[in-house]
């Protein structure tokens, strides 16, 4: 089997005094343009690892697309200039590195930023940024946690996180919350695999890659160490519990997290309880839906609790923006917060809108007269 294809995937193998030999084979295939690696191919082997959900490999793979378009400055300027569009492959390019901007590490960001200055100021009218329709705008938002795509997402969303981990800890948060998961929804293979909906098996959706992740995870026994109720203060941001965008971000996800009073909804994000509390992107990922699911039956005390941790940022950021903050203070704290605000509140929207045509539509069937001839009469 010749492997000498995916050599190009191997740019983070580190420069070691064991690893000589290697490298010498791999520089022929990484470096050096030919037919087999010219610099198309190359930035597009690139964009897989700047889409990887490891930072490591991020990382690394950010530092090969700088030095890719640092030093073929000339094609570069070929695929932004030749054409009126810019080549998809630099749309493409920036729609990853937009993507990947919401990325807390500083290191990433810096790198995201340097891989930017290399491509220089792109007129956005020559980008074919993907836009996403209506339909598939509203694929990213659910009615209920009964929806098989928000199952689906979500077990998508922590295998993503099982991936990344960093260290056993937060790995062994996913699995526990993979393992839940997988129960609340009765998502099984093979013979023992459950219809969560007529629409078919929840199961045969995911990748092979992903049910070797999942398979252990059906007979496996994590349990949560503790899930006692915490006390919150009011609001959390600017807190000690809030004085970063994880701090605050997590600790507000667990804070709405016990407001929920619909049981079969608390038990499906308790389960992911522990991981809430140790990766940011999962926390970001479920605040706008566990805030959905929390306003359908909060106090009018529990409305206001959230109203106030909304303003709080909200007048942090304007205050931000008419002081002298430092760049990273004023990036990691006000911008990310500012940015998952704005999310959820976009979340809300088009659940609203969702909502109220769902329910105009059924009253408008409820509404159809019986017989020919009989006044339509509409519920109250």
């Amino acid at each position: 089997m010749n492997l000498n294809e995916y050599f190009h995937d191997l740019y983070f193998i580190p420069e070691l005094a064991e690893l000589t030999e290697v490298n010498t084979v791999l520089k022929e295939y990484i470096d050096r343009p030919s037919k087999q690696a010219d610099f198309h191919s190359l930035l597009s082997h690139s964009l897989k690892g700047v889409s990887h959900e490891n930072l490591e490999v991020c990382f690394h793979a950010l530092r090969k697309v700088k030095q890719l378009l640092c030093s073929h400055q000339s094609e570069l300027l070929q695929y932004l200039l030749e054409q009126e569009s810019a080549d998809p492959l630099i749309s493409q390019l920036m729609s990853v590195i937009i993507s990947r901007c919401r990325e807390t590490d500083p290191i990433i960001r810096l790198a995201l930023a340097e891989c930017i200055g290399e491509l220089g100021a792109i007129d956005n009218g020559r980008l074919e940024m993907r836009r996403l329709s209506e339909n598939q705008k509203s694929s990213f938002f659910y009615l209920s946690v009964e929806d098989e795509n928000f199952a689906y997402d979500l077990v998508q969303e922590l295998v993503r996180s099982f991936l990344a981990a960093e260290d056993t800890r937060i790995q062994d948060c996913a699995s526990y919350a993979l393992q839940e998961t997988l129960q609340i929804y009765t998502c099984q293979s093979g013979e023992l695999s459950q219809i969560v909906r007529p629409s078919g098996s929840l199961w045969n959706r995911f990748s092979e890659e992903v049910q070797e992740i999942l398979v252990p995870l059906q007979h496996s026994r994590y349990i949560m160490s503790s899930n006692k109720r915490t006390s919150f203060p009011c609001p959390i941001y600017g807190s000690k519990l809030g004085s970063t965008f994880k701090d605050w971000a997590c600790n507000w996800a667990s804070c709405l997290l016990q407001k929920i009073k619909r049981e079969n909804t608390a038990r499906v994000f308790q389960s992911c309880f522990m991981i809430v509390k140790n990766d940011v992107k999962t926390t970001v990922f479920l605040l706008p839906h566990i805030m959905v699911n929390v306003l359908q039956d909060a106090s009018n005390e529990e409305k206001e609790d959230i109203y106030r941790e909304i303003m709080a940022v909200l007048s942090h950021v304007d205050q931000a923006e008419q002081s002298k903050l430092k760049f990273h203070e004023k990036t990691d704290l006000c911008h990310l917060s500012a940015q998952t605000v704005f999310s959820i509140l976009d979340c809300l929207t088009v659940w609203c809108h969702q909502y109220f045509v769902m329910l105009r539509s059924s009253n408008q069937n409820n509404s159809k007269p019986a017989n020919k001839g009989k006044e339509t009469v509409h519920p109250p």
